[in-house]
């Protein structure tokens, strides 16, 4: 299972759809209840208010009338170790990477 938590990105699908439509959590109500941010393919955004977070089963199982959350095809593989997480920005090349990492480690001491 994937814990949601606010800002990660998830799939909304809709029977009236072609395709799934991005979205951003905004509120975890529950593991399996979210607020969200709908994006249209034409970029108009949307507010959801408790989407269920369809998680464990596959797509092709759900039969539901509204809309649901689903995680992207990348976020199930990583969660369940088929493939490794990708790094997008090592935190050694980015030019504030000093200080992150200078501050992580402070954190670490209790400084």
């Amino acid at each position: 299972m994937i814990t949601p938590t606010v800002g990660r990105i998830v799939w909304i699908l809709d029977r009236n759809q072609d395709g799934p439509l991005a979205a951003i959590i905004t509120k975890v109500h529950s593991d399996t209840d979210i607020n969200v941010c709908c994006f249209a393919d034409t970029g108009s955004t949307q507010p959801m208010h408790h989407v269920l977070l369809v998680q464990g089963t596959s797509d092709s199982d759900i039969n539901v009338i509204k809309p649901y959350a689903t995680w992207m095809p990348y976020q199930k593989a990583v969660a369940k170790g088929e493939i490794p997480p990708t790094l997008h920005v090592d935190p050694k090349d980015s030019v504030r990477g000093n200080d992150l990492l200078s501050l992580q480690e402070e954190l670490k001491k209790g400084t």
